[in-house]
């Protein structure tokens, strides 16, 4: 079924990201212009660039934070820009637009993000594999385009892509543009998935970042590279059961029915600053090991995503705070699930489906 359209990150657990902007530190800006290199302070913002002069374009690649909870997120900024004052045509390498690919599901700019755990400089890179942090949901992405050329527009980021199209005579073809946007995009980084069978599947998992250190890397489709490193640390106020049911920021609500299933529904939380996020704290009181696969509503299902600010979407935290996929609950153990929709949450019935082929189906009534 369908995926629901989806948003931004929830302020539902401010708390967590609150703790790591209390770092506040100073990091360097780097810029790189025909091989000087030249340092200013910016704070809590870790950027870099590199310029190609025969070419006339910048790539710059910055993050907001250089440390973050394993339960957190990682923001990339990454743009490409032409430096010359005429219209620049350029047409793409030999690797293709493949990078692109960690920038989201649909689009074409040739330009892409890549993450490496450890500690890598631009000399090894290539020793390392890049995680696979590509979202496994179901979207709806225009029809791609084949490339004659790229042009971009004089000293500016606006890119044009320009498409060999059919003539109206014989198997001709003529560029045609097809679209302009700016080469930049924002993308948000939560951990990275094994497996490559489509959402919903026992197949597939997703994991938070590991504590330690990472590599990102920015790359353009004309051989530019810029690097930035970003550390993983632990949660020590992780987000579970015991935590939502203490804080103050939630108010938990017990007016829903008993369904019997594989999961008992302790309670529900709502959060005082978002009224279309609720969050679910289900035990496992059985004596096996329950999966959870999916969840949805009599309008369609919603997407797992480790970013639960996005509307249509669930995700899950393990006991120790941390994001996974699939929901895992072992024998006597309570966790939590987020589900984010179109403000206000509807009085529904909530459909859970499991690894082994059972369904549950809950009646919150949320006020």
């Amino acid at each position: 079924m369908q995926g629901l359209q989806r948003r931004r990150p929830l302020a539902a657990f401010a708390a967590a990201i609150l703790i790591v902007a209390a770092f506040g530190i100073v990091v360097a800006y780097r810029h790189y212009d025909n091989g000087t290199k030249t340092t200013t302070n910016t704070p809590s913002v870790l950027s870099t660039s590199a310029y190609d002069s025969a070419l006339g374009l910048r790539l710059t690649l910055s993050i907001g934070r250089s440390s973050i909870l394993q339960s957190d997120g990682i923001t990339a900024n990454i743009s490409l820009n032409n430096t010359t004052p005429i219209r620049n045509n350029l047409t793409i390498s030999g690797r293709g637009l493949d990078i692109q690919l960690n920038l989201g599901p649909c689009g074409q700019l040739p330009l892409g993000v890549k993450i490496f755990q450890g500690n890598y400089a631009a000399g090894n890179i290539s020793q390392g594999k890049p995680l696979d942090t590509s979202d496994r949901g179901i979207h709806l992405c225009p029809a791609a385009f084949d490339i004659a050329y790229f042009s971009f527009a004089p000293l500016s980021d606006n890119i044009t892509l320009v498409s060999p199209q059919p003539n109206k005579s014989g198997n001709a073809t003529v560029p045609t543009d097809m679209y302009t946007k700016r080469a930049s995009a924002s993308a948000e980084y939560w951990g990275s998935w094994t497996g490559w069978n489509t959402y919903p599947s026992a197949n597939i998992t997703f994991q938070s970042f590991p504590r330690g250190i990472y590599t990102m890397v920015g790359e353009d489709s004309w051989g530019q590279l810029v690097l930035l490193h970003f550390r993983v640390v632990d949660d020590q106020n992780p987000v579970d059961c015991p935590a939502i049911a203490s804080n103050s920021s939630f108010v938990g609500h017990t007016n829903f029915l008993p369904i019997a299933g594989p999961l008992k529904l302790e309670g529900y939380y709502q959060n005082l600053r978002s009224n279309n996020t609720v969050v679910l704290a289900l035990s496992n009181t059985g004596h096996s090991t329950v999966t959870l696969l999916s969840l949805s509503a009599h309008y369609g299902e919603y997407n797992f995503s480790p970013d639960g600010n996005q509307i249509g979407s669930w995700h899950y935290y393990a006991p120790n705070g941390t994001l996974s996929y699939p929901a895992v609950f072992l024998p006597n153990e309570c966790a939590l699930i987020s589900i984010t929709s179109s403000p206000p949450f509807p009085q529904l019935p909530l459909t859970l489906s499991y690894a082994d082929n059972r369904t549950q189906t809950l009646i919150i009534t949320v006020k």
